[in-house]
């Protein structure tokens, strides 16, 4: 089994910028989830993920209009998502 190089750079990047995360290093983070939101715009549930994970690091920082901001947008592709508005 080969995996395409999409797959491959959104394993790394997701599990980079969930490790930024865990350290507290939102800005890192952030700049990681927006990579990822340019590789599949396609997968509304992946869309809605990276979006809600965005708003928790905003949340985090105490920038809640950016926090805001990030929620409507991960319901907006998947208006079921109820963990994003649970954080």
């Amino acid at each position: 089994m080969q995996l395409s190089t999409t797959r491959i750079e959104v394993y790394i990047y997701t599990n980079l910028a969930n490790d930024f995360f865990k350290k507290g290093e939102y800005d890192n983070a952030i700049f990681l989830y927006d990579k990822l939101l340019e590789i599949d715009k396609e997968n509304n549930s992946f869309m809605s993920t990276i979006y809600a994970n965005k708003a928790l690091c905003y949340q985090r920082m105490n920038r809640l209009i950016d926090a805001l901001n990030d929620i409507n947008k991960s319901l907006k592709y998947n208006s079921n998502y109820t963990k994003v508005v649970n954080n």
